[in-house]
């Protein structure tokens, strides 16, 4: 199956030619995730239940507005009292975070807003449809009297995310590193020859020295599988988590070298700003430092088309 390759220029998308792609999206089967060599001293958030592990791989941050996985709910990550990050292919209709206290609180009756992409499909036609990435909303806001912190978005240009490290958490409350080798446009295809869920993403590839990879971040390199939707991508900005976005889909299989997609929602921040201010709500942000010395990123980043499989 073949992919439209796309280039950015200043704030639009547009088609540039062909590339082969094929990617699938990660909602179902419950699996997890994949590492270069895991370790639950290092890989697992909690020991037990919902006892924090002091040994986690980003033990000593605020994690409290990172949902957990439970039974009952998925991926989820607060922005605001209010305001949530998850994928459009895999909402949850209740989430769960864990407060300072290492107290669950769970939340229902949530509803969802996709934040949209425009793009130019390659004739000159601006196309917008929904995104993957969508905006989750509970009925009211967590009150500041719980020790729930939501995150900053990373934002930035996507030249200054290429190289960074990311930190990807998958089902059963695990995570890993990786670094994003690019951001792009990407979509899956409808099964009626047409596209859906057109999202621009951050791409990380799982490399390890036994799949023939290079780049990879050693033995806490992630890469995804089906079940790990909706879960989240973070970085560090000043010493503090910044949310980035929901894993969306991958291209290959396990344990080969393949890529890894999630939105990016840098790239949304106006839409997800004019969305929470309908509840008085506002989002705050972190930008993505400049390197001393930044070399220019030309070339094309590409739109994908890829094949659905899973639920």
């Amino acid at each position: 199956m073949h992919g439209l390759r796309w280039n950015r220029f200043g704030c639009t998308w547009c088609a540039a030619g062909l590339t082969a792609g094929m990617l699938s999206l990660v909602a179902a089967p419950a699996e997890a995730a994949i590492f270069s060599a895991y370790n639950s001293a290092i890989h697992d958030r909690f020991t037990s239940g919902t006892t924090p592990n002091p040994t986690f791989l980003l033990s000593g941050y605020d994690l409290s507005g990172v949902g957990i996985d439970t039974a009952t709910t998925h991926g989820a990550m607060l922005i605001t009292p209010q305001h949530f990050i998850a994928a459009n292919h895999l909402k949850a209709s209740t989430v769960s975070f864990l407060d300072a206290t290492a107290t669950t609180h769970t939340f229902s009756g949530v509803t969802y807003t996709a934040m949209k992409t425009t793009f130019d499909d390659g004739t000159g036609n601006m196309v917008t449809m929904d995104s993957d990435l969508v905006i989750g909303r509970l009925p009211s806001a967590i009150p500041g009297t719980t020790s729930i912190s939501p995150l900053a978005i990373a934002v930035g240009d996507p030249s200054l995310f290429v190289g960074e490290q990311l930190f990807v958490f998958g089902q059963n409350n695990q995570a890993g590193r990786n670094l994003i080798d690019s951001v792009e446009l990407a979509a899956v295809d409808d099964g009626n020859g047409g596209i859906q869920l057109a999202t621009v993403t951050t791409v990380f590839d799982f490399d390890t020295p036994g799949n023939g990879g290079t780049g990879g971040v050693g033995d806490d390199e992630i890469g995804l599988v089906g079940g790990d939707s909706s879960f989240q991508t973070l970085m560090v900005i000043d010493g503090q988590l910044a949310a980035v976005g929901a894993n969306f889909a991958v291209g290959g299989s396990p344990p080969s070298n393949y890529s890894n997609y999630s939105s990016f929602a840098s790239h949304y921040l106006d839409q997800i700003q004019t969305l929470v201010a309908q509840d008085g709500q506002s989002v705050s942000t972190l930008m993505v430092p400049e390197p001393s010395s930044l070399l220019l990123l030309g070339g094309a980043t590409a739109l994908l088309l890829l094949r659905r499989r899973g639920a």
